[in-house]
């Protein structure tokens, strides 16, 4: 189930809303304030440590929308066997926190451009401290709590011009992120009730 999308709002707003409506999560420790943020949500009543194994676990063929979209971009050849997790890090996400129940990842990049390749971070604090204009600060996480797996996806852009090209990126590709995400953890929670 959907939980949340966020509009771009003041940071002032942002800031307000994330405080009440969230508890203490880590991705707050390395992306506090975005400028787009979306939630989703799947019941589990697997434990965290099993699930989160699971997140790291998940193959591409396991999901139909990632079967779907991955055959589109590699021609149509299948990827047998390879983790979703390990086909984002291959792209240039990086593992920034982790904790008994919650695993947060992110990328650096200009995901509106063709070739929008991401910029390497060698460790979680060049993620906190990038602030190079013209970019995408972009950080996911899944989380287990209450009998609940989620995702949350913050993007915060370094500047105005990013910002208008963001914008216009995330209108074309929202309804499939969304789809993507809930899938995701769909297939997660499938994985973790059978072991």
């Amino acid at each position: 189930m959907q939980d949340r999308h966020e509009f771009p709002t003041t940071l002032r707003q942002r800031r307000t809303r994330q405080e009440a409506t969230l508890d203490l999560v880590l991705i707050d420790e390395v992306l506090p304030a975005w400028h787009w943020r979306e939630r989703h949500r799947q019941r589990t009543d697997a434990d965290p440590a099993t699930v989160l194994r699971m997140t790291q676990a998940l193959t591409w063929d396991e999901v139909r929308a990632f079967r779907i979209l991955m055959r589109i971009r590699a021609g149509g050849r299948r990827m047998p066997g390879a983790t979703v997790i390990g086909g984002m890090t291959r792209m240039g996400f990086t593992e920034l926190v982790r904790g008994p129940d919650e695993i947060v990842y992110g990328a650096i990049g200009r995901p509106w451009r063709p070739h929008g390749r991401l910029t390497p971070l060698d460790a979680r604090q060049s993620f906190v401290d990038f602030a190079e204009a013209g970019y995408a600060k972009m950080a996911f996480n899944f989380q287990v709590a209450a009998g609940e797996l989620t995702t949350e996806t913050r993007v915060y852009l370094t500047d105005a011009r990013a910002r208008r090209a963001f914008a216009g990126y995330w209108l074309v590709i929202r309804p499939w992120s969304g789809w993507i995400r809930q899938e995701w953890l769909a297939g997660v929670v499938r994985r973790a009730a059978t072991g």
